[in-house]
């Protein structure tokens, strides 16, 4: 959280996380907000416009975490890679631990952020810088490795970037289903993908 947003409204903002963990949203009222946070519904109406604008915000908040921690793993693996072989073991720990049936909750959050966001555009225009931010940092990083000579020199950093970000929320497709195929042959599809698409020959 930016450290010049005022204690109560990240209080608020805290506080409606935390009872996101339990409850959908159409299920928290205003009453809970207060009683959790200990802040007075003046407050709230003083820092948000009313409990959608504070819902909003507060997934903005939860999808902005997810995305720092991703370009902070991301930055880590690209950044320090010298050869093929090197590159391709770190994306394959990368697939590994984005694609695992831990980050099934992960995967369902930002789902339901993105189909939130749809048709609101106060929503969809937070969510859409974060999602840039996140879509620009790893093209950058992309663009290092390929500038390195790791990645084939004719992709397009920024479709690499999107792709990225669409294969790891895609397994949820998985994560629904009565017959879902394992982790481990899923991984193997990416890493071929990766192999045979990305890694320059």
């Amino acid at each position: 959280m930016a450290p010049h947003i005022h204690p109560t409204k990240v209080m608020l903002i805290s506080s409606t996380s935390a009872l996101l963990e339990t409850m959908t949203p159409d299920l928290i009222t205003v009453d809970q907000i207060l009683a959790h946070s200990g802040v007075s519904k003046g407050s709230l109406y003083h820092h948000f416009e009313d409990i959608t604008d504070l819902l909003e915000i507060t997934y903005i908040s939860r999808y902005a975490k997810w995305i720092d921690a991703s370009i902070s793993g991301m930055t880590k693996v690209l950044q320090h890679v010298k050869t093929k072989e090197e590159l391709v073991d770190a994306l394959m720990e990368v697939t590994k631990f984005t694609q695992s049936s831990i980050m099934r909750e992960s995967r369902i959050e930002r789902a339901r952020t993105l189909g939130l966001a749809n048709g609101k555009p106060r929503f969809e225009k937070a969510l859409g810088e974060e999602t840039k931010r996140l879509a620009n940092s790893i093209e950058d990083l992309v663009r290092e490795v390929i500038e390195r000579g790791l990645f084939q020199s004719t992709l397009n950093p920024k479709v690499i970037a999107v792709f990225i970000q669409a294969y790891t929320l895609g397994k949820i497709v998985n994560d629904f289903s009565p017959e879902p195929v394992s982790d481990d042959d899923w991984n193997i599809l990416i890493n071929h993908i990766i192999r045979s698409s990305f890694i320059a020959q």
